[in-house]
């Protein structure tokens, strides 16, 4: 998934599908041809597609000019191989539905019935074996929480018993799975999508709303995934944030868009340019965590009465929002940068800020920082090496680099003076261009402070670990 960019595009391999998900790159006109297509986002920056492939019999003959394309201009696919919709509203026409010559009666049974772990094992080999070395990353399931339910398991309540199929059935098939991914292809496996409430999940391991997340903390996880709909992009960072401390895992945005699902956009045409509603959360999802992995929007589909003015999978609309990071991507070194890193906002610091998303690992910042005017700030950030460093400054809505800033971090602070602002945010890619000692790691701590207990007048370093919260009590006597 490190260093990708792209939208969804789940029906791509499905013949036969009306505008939005067709080719046309607007309602009424011809397809593209599949070269012509990713040509278009190659040009844009675009290197991956999020797709859906279920039934082997609904996509495998439309694949191969999809893949040869695809290859041809280096854009991956981010494959999800499983549906909750296929084993709910759907199941009456699955094949492994016995009704339709298949083998099960039940649904339920998907996760757990010999056979259908076999069917499974099958579906994603015929996927591997088609798109190869063109797959990007593996999603499992799409939303696999609305499957962790009551209404789906037909239990009495949310307690034991529902519980216990999703830890005895569920938990342990998304195991099995990811650990039989990693067996035949090198692509990380996610699962999504994960439900951590702002407010902090609640206590007790055995609260439903613990246990139903489960499916995304499983040891052979790379990541895990979450839908950013209708939200203000605080919310969603704080949202992002949680799911983050929560699951220990990476967390990548499986599909967004600027408005609430099934009510009325928040304008009255689609998104007009500079779509600088879908650019900011393009923004915060690759900066606020490592890898800088571009968000996948979802398809241009408001306002519904107006479905001649969308923006479908061809659009080249779609192609120049998920393609806005493609320019500062290509600044940034994965292998120099140490381990995961951690969030980085509470080291960031300038005036008027109202929102920062940040990731770093002491060496390296990727950072949105967006302010309550337009003007230019001077923007301080803490925690780092001390040695020489180049700040590059980018314009949010166009991509394209702005500005250069050399500077030196002195006692791990480095100060960036009148950082450029355009139209109230900027983006900012912070590496060392020297010897810079390696920072510790997650694991190691970071003497911040010294101090004086009153009571022993015994003096101690305190350790503080990055990427936690700590609360500082100061006494005055």
């Amino acid at each position: 998934m490190n260093l990708t960019r792209g939208y969804c595009a789940v029906d791509l391999f499905r013949d036969g599908k009306p505008f939005p998900d067709n080719l046309a790159p607007s309602p009424g006109e011809p397809e593209l041809a599949p070269d012509a297509l990713f040509a278009q986002l190659e040009a844009h920056g675009v290197n991956r597609l999020r797709v859906k492939l279920f039934d082997p019999r609904e996509w495998t003959e439309r694949a191969p000019p999809l893949v040869e394309s695809a290859r041809a201009h280096g854009v991956g696919f981010q494959v999800v191989a499983f549906g909750n919709q296929e084993f709910q509203s759907a199941w009456n026409d699955h094949p492994w539905h016995a009704a339709n010559g298949g083998f099960l009666h039940d649904p339920r049974d998907v996760f757990s019935d010999e056979r259908a772990l076999q069917a499974a094992r099958s579906r994603i080999d015929a996927v591997a074996d088609v798109l190869g070395d063109t797959i990007c990353a593996w999603e499992l399931m799409a939303e696999m929480a609305f499957i962790c339910t009551r209404e789906f398991w037909q239990t009495d309540g949310w307690g034991d018993e529902l519980n216990d199929r999703i830890r005895g059935e569920q938990v342990p098939w998304v195991e099995t799975m990811a650990q039989y991914i990693h067996s035949i292809h090198p692509a990380p496996v996610g699962n999504g999508q994960v439900f951590a409430p702002l407010g902090g999940l609640p206590d007790g391991p055995d609260h439903f709303d613990n246990v139903r997340n489960e499916v995304f903390k499983v040891p052979s996880l790379d990541f895990a995934l979450i839908n950013w709909y209708g939200q203000p992009v605080d919310e969603q960072l704080a949202w992002l944030r949680t799911c983050q401390s929560y699951t220990g895992k990476p967390i990548y945005i499986e599909q967004y868009a600027p408005w609430r699902i099934r009510t009325v956009a928040p304008y009255a045409a689609p998104e007009p340019l500079p779509y600088a509603d879908s650019k900011i959360r393009e923004w915060i999802a690759a900066c606020g965590e490592r890898g800088v992995v571009g968000p996948s929007r979802w398809l241009e589909i408001r306002p519904r009465d107006n479905w001649r003015a969308w923006y479908g999978v061809a659009s080249p609309q779609m192609a120049e929002i998920a393609g806005v990071t493609w320019e500062f991507a290509q600044h940034v070194d994965l292998g120099d940068w140490k381990a995961r890193g951690w969030n980085y906002d509470h080291e960031i610091e300038a005036d008027n800020t109202r929102l920062v998303a940040s990731w770093g690992d002491g060496r390296h910042v990727t950072a949105l920082v967006a302010f309550g005017d337009n003007a230019p700030h001077d923007v301080i950030i803490y925690g780092l090496s001390d040695g020489s460093y180049a700040v590059r400054a980018f314009d949010w809505l166009s991509g394209a680099q702005v500005r250069t800033i050399d500077v030196t971090a002195i006692n791990g602070e480095i100060v960036l003076p009148s950082v450029p602002v355009i139209e109230g945010a900027a983006v900012l890619y912070v590496a060392p261009v020297a010897s810079v000692p390696e920072p510790p790691t997650n694991d190691d701590p970071i003497v911040l402070l010294s101090v004086r207990d009153v009571e022993t007048n015994e003096q101690r370093a305190v350790a503080l670990e990055p990427g936690r919260e700590y609360r500082l009590e100061v006494e005055v006597r």
